[in-house]
């Protein structure tokens, strides 16, 4: 919403994306489309590329879009972070899994998961 976009953009340290030295290797770097995506979404302006349905089914939206769980940029976001994480891991442990699945427990076990479950770890680090 509009509203939403001018107390964004009016936050201390709103505009330092906009003045950082583009390092690929900080992961600073945005494409031209990114570039142009992040200026739209900063000041309400409509994007043209959006798909029409979100992969959770509903209606695909940019306020949609920051907050879905299954097709939004909230699992990009969190996606980005464990990787972040998971490389620094790396640093100082020799064995490090992103995701990987759950051991099987007694499905009787009070909280235990589905058999199948899709549910997983973010980070396993040994």
């Amino acid at each position: 919403s509009q509203a939403r976009s001018i107390e964004a953009v009016s936050d201390q340290g709103a505009s330092t994306w906009l003045s950082c030295l583009p390092l690929e290797s900080h992961g600073f770097a945005l494409s031209r489309q990114g570039f142009r995506d992040s200026l739209a979404v900063r000041y309400g302006w409509e994007l043209t590329s959006l798909p029409s349905t979100c992969a959770c089914g509903k209606s695909f939206t940019i306020d949609h879009a920051m907050v879905c769980l299954k097709g939004g940029y909230s699992i990009s976001r969190h996606n980005h972070v464990r990787d972040y994480l998971a490389t620094n891991l790396r640093r100082v442990c020799p064995l490090v899994d992103t995701e990987p699945p759950l051991l099987p427990i007694d499905p009787g076990l009070p909280g235990a998961l589905a058999p199948g479950s899709a549910d997983r770890l973010d980070i396993k680090a040994a």
